[in-house]
């Protein structure tokens, strides 16, 4: 896989359009995506756990800090809790915030924010990072890509998180194997046909590490036919998040990882990984260096009379068929069916062709009697002429016949 980040266009081949902070799909029914400015924020207090545990504040606890003690307000989106960690601070919780829009008036990387509700356990909302995803040219988004799409050149295979009533819409729905086959007709098939033929699709239903367990989750991995075709959508979902057609406010982050797909379903199903077999080496070419001297082979013994015998025998059908097998087998038996059969249509017309030549001859054994008395008895000739006229004509029918 290169390491050239694709270049994105939204021209009349295209299967999407852009509109502000939107990517919007040419078919209704397909997801959209949202291009959101990423903030990331570090909730975090000096105390022990024991008095604060960031990790322990509620979801709706949370969105309030954002929006509220943050400034965020209505550009407020959705938060995810970070897979990573920029540093190792202690009794921290770092979330990525999706907002509709600009950063608000004076907040900047490094701006930290009391949160009011815990001003005495002295709980605070710091500024960590900000990354915009809308902008496909903008030159941090095309370096973030290029390195991830560098250190992903071995795999072939796209990793898409997303709600399990996403992709089943029964709420009820309880696996029971620990992956199936995305369904060929469905929409999210066909989104993802938006890039290019999708070679396998597969829905994996083990818990993700990582998730929060707001809902049920499931892991989509994805084969595109062309590698291409695999960086083009990595480039379009990097970073950004997915929104359902028919779910209302259903708007979620994939968290869109390259992988390998044998060594990902594997590791998943907790089987082991399939050894690829090694490429030969090709030999190094040795200059100046003795050829190693190769024993002489000893003469073969001769062979017996009943061996060379064995060996120029011609098989008979029946010891053909003995040594064969299978899909072979039958092939060769309906040739010689065949064979058999064209054998017995043969002997059919060779009898036709003896009986046509034995009353070929005995025509002419009577045209030669009719002529002889014809001679003899000048009276009879226009009867004998009658006769052989009516004899030839006969003759002339059987011969057709």
């Amino acid at each position: 896989m290169a390491c050239i980040v694709p270049q994105v266009t939204y021209d009349e081949k295209s299967h999407f359009t852009k509109e502000g902070r939107w990517v919007l799909p040419k078919r209704s029914q397909f997801p959209s995506i949202f291009c959101p400015l990423r903030v990331r924020v570090r909730l975090a207090s000096p105390h022990d756990v024991s008095v604060v545990n960031p990790y322990k504040i509620p979801v709706a606890e949370v969105e309030k800090i954002l929006r509220d003690s943050l400034g965020f307000k209505d550009l407020f989106i959705r938060f995810d809790d970070c897979r990573d960690r920029i540093d190792a601070a202690v009794n921290a919780r770092e979330v990525v915030v999706a907002i509709n829009g600009e950063l608000p008036e004076g907040l900047k990387v490094g701006t930290q924010k009391q949160v009011e509700k815990y001003e005495k356990e002295s709980l605070s909302a710091t500024v960590v990072d900000v990354l915009e995803t809308s902008n496909d040219l903008d030159p941090e988004r095309i370096n973030s890509l290029t390195s991830r799409l560098k250190e992903s050149e071995a795999c072939d295979a796209l990793v898409l998180e997303l709600p399990q009533i996403w992709i089943i819409s029964d709420p009820e729905f309880r696996a029971k194997s620990a992956s199936i086959g995305l369904y060929p007709g469905s929409f999210w098939m066909g989104f993802l046909k938006s890039w290019g033929a999708v070679k396998v699709a597969e829905v994996f239903f083990k818990k993700i590490p990582g998730d929060t367990g707001r809902e049920p989750m499931v892991s989509v991995a994805v084969q595109f036919r062309e590698q291409e075709n695999l960086r083009m959508c990595f480039t379009f979902l990097h970073d950004r998040y997915l929104v359902h057609p028919k779910q209302k406010n259903a708007l979620r982050q994939p968290w869109g990882r390259l992988v390998a797909f044998e060594d990902f379903k594997s590791k998943t199903l907790g089987r082991p990984a399939q050894k690829k077999p090694k490429a030969a080496t090709k030999p190094q070419l040795q200059i100046n260096r003795p050829m190693p001297q190769v024993p002489r082979k000893q003469a073969a013994p001769a062979k017996d009379a009943k061996a060379t015998m064995d060996f120029d025998h011609e098989l008979t059908p029946a010891e053909a068929m003995a040594g064969l097998s299978g899909r072979t087998l039958e092939a060769f038996q309906m040739v010689m069916s065949r064979m058999e059969r064209l054998e017995r249509e043969n002997k059919e017309l060779m009898q036709v062709l003896i009986q046509m030549q034995g009353l070929l001859q005995q025509s002419q054994q009577r045209n030669e009697q009719l002529a002889g008395i014809a001679r003899a008895d000048p009276s009879t000739n226009s009867t004998a002429r009658v006769a052989l006229e009516a004899q030839r004509h006969a003759m002339m029918a059987s011969s057709m016949v």
